[in-house]
């Protein structure tokens, strides 16, 4: 738990000049909202270091707001690069699964409609049949769980 005190400009303490660019708003946007609604303030924000390494950084704090006007903030500043990391590869290999799996799956799924036209389909037995259209149909099922996932996964790492 740390306490970085803020009087006069907002964030002048905090270290706003390490922040990127692109994460400089938002990071703002969230901490002037916690102000104003007396909240959590919360953020995810990338910070470029003085050796030139880029780093993933977690802010969660809340603020006292003393009797002078300043304000005092207390929480936790935490590097969770790793983690970023972590889900960024998990995110690749979960699309190139999804993406190898859905090449075979088309195919298949093709041949079983072939199947279904043919005049021999009616040979196969019921159950066969029954069990055949089951299997692609969950297949079709997770296919579509993954891209979604994915799509979800996008759309988070777009909000942090």
């Amino acid at each position: 738990m740390c306490c970085v005190q803020f009087s006069g400009k907002l964030g002048a303490a905090f270290g706003f000049s390490n922040i990127l660019e692109d994460d400089l708003q938002n990071t703002r946007m969230a901490m002037r909202s916690a102000l104003e609604n007396n909240g959590l303030w919360e953020s995810d924000f990338r910070v470029l270091h003085h050796d030139g390494k880029l780093a993933w950084h977690r802010v969660r704090a809340r603020f006292n707001v003393k009797a002078d006007g300043s304000v005092h903030w207390f929480g936790t500043f935490q590097d969770i690069s790793d983690s970023k990391n972590y889900i960024q590869v998990l995110e690749s290999i979960l699309h190139d699964l999804s993406h190898e799996i859905r090449q075979p799956a088309a195919s298949i799924q093709g041949l079983f409609e072939l199947l279904e036209h043919e005049n021999g389909w009616m040979e196969i037995p019921f159950d066969l049949r029954t069990s055949l259209k089951t299997s692609i149909l969950k297949l079709e099922e997770k296919i579509q769980e993954s891209n979604d996932r994915i799509v979800s996964a996008q759309n988070e790492k777009g909000r942090s």
